[in-house]
């Protein structure tokens, strides 16, 4: 178990005896993100071309979603390897990537399901896939 002092504040790391004992990897209290951090976070991290799904009542998002548009199926191929490499890389995958070859476009959804809505990772995945294909 693991406790870092920052600025008189204690917080649990991730990964720690604490994380598991709680039963919170994501350290959200097991809740998703709620609607108005997402909001800033898309004007912060210009998440401009992803749609966000919400549920208002719960105030939680449920999901990133975001459709990219190709010129031919060599790049939609060379995009699903890239984005699947990645993300074996980071160990966070896309709920859904949806390939449809005669338009030459991707589908994705991010969402965490253990959440059951969006996670910090959901939306780091986002700006990486950005980051690859901008």
């Amino acid at each position: 178990m693991r406790l870092l002092r920052v600025r008189g504040l204690s917080q649990w790391t991730v990964g720690d005896l604490q994380s598991f004992k709680r039963c919170d990897p994501y350290e959200q209290a097991g809740r998703a993100l709620r609607i108005g951090v997402v909001e800033q976070l898309q004007v912060q991290m210009d998440l401009s071309q992803w749609s966000m799904t919400a549920l208002e009542e719960e105030d939680r998002v449920l999901s990133l979603n975001r459709s990219l548009h190709f010129h031919s199926i060599a790049q939609l191929k060379v995009f699903a390897e890239q984005t699947m490499n990645m993300c074996m890389h980071n160990g966070h995958f896309p709920s859904k990537m949806s390939l449809e070859f005669n338009e030459a476009r991707a589908e994705l959804m991010l969402s965490t399901p253990t959440l059951r809505g969006l996670s910090y990772n959901d939306v780091m995945l986002a700006i990486k896939i950005d980051a690859l294909f901008l």
